[in-house]
């Protein structure tokens, strides 16, 4: 996952010189808007078929491989349906054309053979790892060869789809003896239908939060800002993604360990165990804050340049994303998968009222720190509940470690740029480059000390 989003990033280089912000702006509003509708009728067939005893069952695997096919469809003549009055809701007739052929990734996906499930099943992850990589090549590839042929928003969309269909075609032949053919069996429809509906809610919020940024920023803003936003926003969003992943794969085992072994202790557990997520959470933050804006000065055109500060912007709400991730994974341990939900409902709200009203009040400076108040808003309720019916606090905590960010941002970047603000432009980016790396390596070989001394514990933790 890491080196197909570094590969992703990497192709940006070239691209941004080729194309300009409005095409990126395009590209990602469709995308969003083709990843909300998939989401709202999400039905759980991966889940279902993971979990299921009839997981390798070739019935099965058909039934649901049939079931997933005809949701791809129906999904795409969704997306004709609602293509016109998108356009007009957004003023972009481009959309009349562009969406139709871009939401035919969503037949292409529906296609993808369900035996790649059967491997997941089976913890063989080499095989989907390899097919999902080879996507990223096949994209990266066709969008920089048809960008140099023909430099408009369709080298992006041309070659998104022909990493989807890469994948999608190869699924069919990597799984041996296991062929999809269109079947329908009742019980299997029955049981993935079944499942499925307990995953339709909590997709559709979450994916809404996810996407909202986009979808209201291609309201209020011209395309072309969109554009510049979204290429500022992967670099921030991915730190929000390994900081999810971090959390699920490596903190919640962790807790839960210890609530089932150490319950008397547990309270002191979930400090030591956040301390150190904290920590480790707070090194890719504070690295993009402090060289974002010479990272996208110094490699991408002028027309880029605003996305270094919206970068930094947006770490703020990463810091934010960071701590709500690893309180809700205490709430998971303690059996309050309901406050869960809950607290996406309060990152939803607060995240379209903070982007709409920032933006009317300060651009989009306002809008990007807009998005702060969903994560935000869903911590406090995460927090309140952990004290108020589990007795567990967690806010001094947090906020000692927020504390300690703020002020290594402003030790390394923010102080030094107002001390030299007499000083030549190149004198004060020299010294406020020298003042961040030093204040990131101190930080760095302090934390690593501390996170390495907490290494026997988290090895007597997993025996």
């Amino acid at each position: 996952m890491t080196v197909c989003q570094l590969l992703r990033l990497g192709s940006d280089f070239i691209l941004v010189r080729l194309l300009s912000p409005h095409d990126f702006g395009l590209v990602a509003l469709m995308g969003a808007m083709i990843t909300l509708l998939d989401s709202f009728t999400q039905s759980g067939i991966e889940i279902s078929i993971v979990r299921s005893r009839r997981g390798d069952d070739k019935d099965f695997l058909s039934t649901a491989w049939t079931l997933q096919l005809l949701r791809g469809v129906a999904l795409w003549v969704a997306m004709l349906i609602v293509t016109w009055p998108l356009s007009v809701l957004y003023a972009t007739p481009q959309l009349r054309v562009l969406l139709p052929v871009m939401s035919l990734s969503v037949v292409l996906n529906g296609a993808t053979s369900t035996s790649l499930l059967y491997l997941n099943r089976h913890l063989s992850m080499k095989v989907p790892g390899l097919l999902f990589l080879g996507q990223h090549v096949v994209a990266v590839t066709v969008m920089l060869l048809v960008a140099f042929h023909r430099p408009t928003v369709w080298a992006l969309i041309v070659g998104n789809l022909a990493g989807v269909a890469f994948f999608a075609a190869f699924s069919h032949v990597v799984v041996p003896g296991m062929p999809m053919r269109l079947r329908w069996e009742r019980a299997a429809w029955d049981e993935l239908l079944h499942f499925g509906k307990w995953i339709f809610a909590g997709n559709m919020v979450s994916s809404l939060t996810v996407q909202i940024d986009d979808l209201i920023l291609g309201r209020l803003a011209p395309m072309a800002s969109l554009g510049v936003y979204d290429v500022s926003a992967k670099y921030p969003f991915l730190a929000r993604r390994a900081s999810a992943l971090f959390g699920k794969f490596l903190v919640l085992p962790l807790l839960s360990r210890h609530h089932e072994q150490e319950p008397d202790r547990f309270r002191e557990k979930v400090k030591e165990i956040r301390g150190l997520f904290s920590l480790i959470g707070m090194a890719p933050i504070l690295f993009l804050f402090f060289y974002a804006p010479l990272y996208f000065e110094t490699f991408f055109p002028p027309a880029y340049r605003n996305a270094g500060w919206i970068c930094q912007l947006l770490a703020v709400t990463v810091w934010l994303s960071h701590l709500k991730f690893s309180a809700e994974k205490v709430l998971l341990v303690l059996g309050d998968a309901k406050a869960t939900a809950v607290a996406n409902v309060y990152a939803l709200v607060g995240s379209a009222a903070g982007l709409v009203t920032g933006f009317a009040l300060a651009g989009m400076t306002g809008f990007a720190l807009g998005l702060a108040w969903g994560p935000l808003l869903s911590y406090l309720y995460v927090q309140s509940r952990l004290a108020g019916r589990h007795g567990v606090s967690i806010v001094r905590q947090d906020l000692a470690y927020t504390g300690l960010g703020l002020g290594l941002a402003l030790l390394g970047s923010v102080l030094p740029r107002l001390g030299l603000s007499h000083f030549d432009v190149r004198v004060r980016s020299v010294a406020t480059f020298v003042s961040a790396t030093i204040v990131l390596m101190v930080f760095l070989a302090v934390a690593g000390r501390l996170i390495l001394a907490r290494i026997p514990f988290r090895r007597a933790a997993l025996r």
